[in-house]
């Protein structure tokens, strides 16, 4: 076998081996508000586009809303929440968060990963949107949403059938969780995150 087929048959292999399909395109987004939604009583993350008008709801729990909602207003507690643990976890392990990314959203459920660099590694840790950008937020790393979610989501932030995450939602009559809510001012609009 002469050099020229060889090196022809060495192309072919190597681009037969590539990873696939190129991946999805990313938009950087920003946390533009957290706000209650005035018809399931819920929270709601809006995240919007850095560069563009497009906004994207996410209906979440109230105990993120709350983390997210401290870190907008620079409001710390003088115990850790679950994403001030995750984050001292992180530290200690040398590790930073270097972005976090809503990859998709599958029958009305989104999903999203915390990509976290540690120790020479680059680790993506599956996560839900609003656990990533809660503990994203504290690293102050870059968000972004992939371009097919954006495609397949609502845009309005409160009509149509919204995306929601996987979570137990309070009922309705638990006020103790819904006072706690309204009294963090979830009405926080931000430009800062991005």
């Amino acid at each position: 076998m002469n050099r020229r087929t060889l090196a022809f048959l060495l192309a072919v292999l190597v681009s037969s081996c590539s990873s696939g399909p190129e991946p999805d395109p990313e938009v950087a987004v920003r946390v533009e508000a957290v706000t209650l939604d005035p018809h399931s009583n819920s929270p709601v993350l809006v995240l919007g586009e850095l560069e563009g008008s497009r906004r994207l709801p996410i209906w979440i729990g109230f105990s993120e809303a709350r983390s997210i909602a401290t870190v907008l207003e620079n409001q710390w507690q003088p115990r850790p929440n679950t994403h001030d643990l995750a984050k001292r976890l992180i530290d200690q392990l040398e590790g930073e968060v270097e972005r976090v990314v809503v990859t998709r959203l599958t029958e009305e459920i989104y999903y999203a990963l915390i990509i976290v660099k540690a120790q020479g590694r680059i680790v993506e840790v599956d996560a839900r949107p609003s656990d990533a950008i809660a503990i994203g937020l504290r690293y102050e790393a870059p968000l972004f949403v992939r371009e097919a979610v954006f495609e397949r989501s609502v845009e309005d932030p409160m009509g149509g059938e919204p995306g929601k995450e996987v979570r137990s939602i309070p009922p309705r009559d638990h006020l103790e969780s819904h006072r706690q809510v309204t009294s963090s001012k979830l009405r926080i609009q931000s430009t800062n995150a991005s």
